[in-house]
């Protein structure tokens, strides 16, 4: 692995203005050595691969622009923006997705033909007619995985803009949107497989007062075609332009500074949306599998995050300290296994022969768990004499002993008699008190 890199920065400044901007160019290229492994036992013949140079040969720059003007020229009020270019980070890792004698793993299907409730047969051998195929190029990461050669470095850029003003002395407020766009994100494209070898067929999923349309909706699944089961992988890691993930923030804050205390209170208001209808490098990829542009297009909705904290001194050396945070619930999924048996018809969810696909049966960002609300607090008492200093102080942690639910079982069982969707499988840590000291000398 090769990696190379400089920057250049420089800084100006014009009456109220100041202005920075720098780039740092990067330079990495990397492969992969060739290599030999004699036959083993679920790879039976010989593996011998040539190099694999140039994973990756990228030559990239970053960028920064960044400005701040005291816009009316008392000292009170700053204006500040920032575009600013981030490359992926990548290191010696990239290169050994493309290892040909990098590790594998594969589900197959085991029957005991003869009863002996063991894979081996008695001579200690490996009984291979009870163990279905799997993919027919297992083994050969270099059939299966390779780059594009076009592939270009994800990065993304940054934009913000913000107005910070002084009230009154000691007392301000900030303003700000904070938003950042990813390009060129990675893919994984499966070149022997494609939504047209999928085949369509229809279920009706239950229906659950609990879900925000009340379920009972048909839905349109896809199941692969005979001929491809058992193919071979030859997966290209490409990138896509029409997949995005974008942030978009809005903060507003203030804070305060007294002679005995402080105090900060902000309020942020974001999202990120993250779109992979044209296949995605994790889940199900929907250039290969149909069944992954289910909700592919799904964009969340906005959602605010509070917080506060404030501190006072009293006297005798008497410190009273609380947060306040409000926090938004996850968005909670319905994950339905479809078998056989509910689909009414033999389905396979790849070319691995699995017998079910997993939906999400509550379109995401639809569902929320409640706001998780919490208060904490210190009291703390400083003690001095001659060189030494010692506090002493409790903290109490969700004083209100709040038990909100923070994570659901996200799984929706076939059977309501057994089903355990949305039972709670975390909550809030109770009230806390602890106790402490520290000491200064």
């Amino acid at each position: 692995t090769t990696f190379e890199a400089f920057y250049v920065q420089d800084q100006w400044t014009m009456k109220r203005l100041t202005f920075n901007y720098g780039g740092r160019y990067d330079h990495f290229n990397s492969e992969v050595p060739a290599q030999y492994s004699d036959p083993v036992a679920w790879v039976p013949f010989v593996r011998d691969f040539k190099a694999v140079e140039d994973v990756p040969n990228w030559n990239d720059w970053a960028i920064r622009l960044a400005g701040a003007s005291d816009l009316f020229g008392r000292a009170k009020t700053a204006l500040k923006a920032n575009a600013s270019k981030y490359m992926a980070a990548e290191a010696a890792s990239y290169a050994s997705t493309f290892n040909p004698m990098g590790s594998a793993t594969e589900t197959r299907t085991w029957s005991d033909l003869d009863g002996n409730r063991s894979i081996f047969g008695a001579n200690g051998n490996i009984q291979y007619n009870e163990v279905a195929a799997g993919a027919a190029n297992f083994g050969q990461a270099s059939g299966s995985s390779r780059p594009d050669p076009n592939l270009a470095r994800g990065n993304n850029w940054e934009y913000s803009v913000s107005v910070q003003h002084e009230m009154v002395p000691r007392v301000s407020v900030t303003a700000g949107y904070y938003r950042r766009k990813f390009y060129n994100l990675r893919i994984n494209d499966n070149l022997n497989l494609s939504p047209s070898d999928w085949n369509e067929f229809k279920i009706v999923g239950p229906s659950d007062p609990r879900f925000p349309t009340g379920g009972g909706e048909t839905i349109t699944m896809y199941s692969v075609n005979d001929n491809k089961l058992g193919s071979a992988t030859d997966t290209l890691v490409t990138f896509s332009t029409a997949n995005t993930n974008i942030y978009n923030g809005f903060e507003v804050s203030a804070n305060a500074r007294f002679s005995k205390g402080f105090m900060f209170a902000g309020l942020t208001t974001e999202r990120s949306e993250r779109l992979e209808c044209d296949g995605a490098t994790t889940g199900t990829n929907a250039r290969d599998n149909p069944n992954g542009l289910r909700f592919c297009g799904n964009i969340p909705p906005f959602r605010s995050l509070f917080k506060t904290s404030a501190a006072y001194m009293l006297p005798y050396d008497i410190q009273l300290s609380g947060s306040f945070s409000a926090k938004p619930g996850p968005s909670v999924a319905a994950n339905y296994t479809v078998t056989s048996a509910i689909a009414g018809r033999p389905i396979f969810g790849s070319v691995t022969r699995t017998p079910t696909i997993q939906i999400n049966l509550v379109e995401p960002n639809t569902l929320f768990l409640d706001y998780q609300n919490q208060l904490d607090a210190r009291v703390a008492k400083t003690f001095s004499w001659s060189r030494f200093r010692a506090q002493g102080f409790v903290d109490v942690f969700n004083v209100f002993n709040a038990g909100t639910v923070t994570n659901v079982n996200t799984t929706y069982g076939p059977d309501p008699a057994t089903r355990v969707w949305m039972n709670p499988t975390t909550i809030l840590t109770g009230r806390t008190i602890r106790f402490g000291t520290q000491w200064d000398f």
